[in-house]
């Protein structure tokens, strides 16, 4: 036969499911801090990527700019180079310049284009080292199949 539950049985029953449920609505809070807390370790993380970010589009507009900019300086020496040689011929067929004096400027100018190239950050110094400079004009060696031959 079952017993008769008394009033004191049922309250201490009552307080078993009461002390579980404070147990478990504690475990609640503790995880709503530590999900809070993750939140905002990854809200930072991505603050940081945002940043991050920001800091590669500067780059890569500061690259784009600079690249442009040697696109318009070499057109620019194309174009000089071509008047240069215009101009030499003319004089040399009027006979102002003699061919000795053409070979002296076309030297010039091939020094004066090779100390742009320089100052523009393309080397070449022979078949094994060829590199350029970065954006805070270091030298960075390119490794190429060329130096392996």
């Amino acid at each position: 036969m079952a017993k008769k539950k008394t009033k004191e049985d049922i309250i201490r029953e009552l307080m078993k499911y009461d002390d579980l449920v404070l147990d478990k609505e504690h475990r609640l809070t503790e995880m709503s801090i530590l999900l809070a807390d993750t939140h905002n370790k990854l809200q930072n993380e991505y603050d940081k990527i945002e940043e991050l970010q920001t800091e590669v589009d500067k780059t890569e507009n500061l690259i784009t700019k600079r690249h442009n900019q040697f696109e318009l300086e070499s057109k620019n020496i194309k174009f000089l180079s071509g008047q240069i040689n215009k101009l030499n011929n003319e004089m040399t067929e009027k006979g102002l310049l003699s061919k000795d004096l053409v070979k002296d400027l076309q030297k010039v100018k091939r020094n004066k284009f090779r100390r742009q190239r320089r100052l523009t950050g393309t080397f070449t110094h022979g078949s094994s080292n060829s590199g350029s400079l970065d954006l805070h004009g270091n030298f960075d060696k390119i490794i190429t199949s060329k130096n392996y031959k």
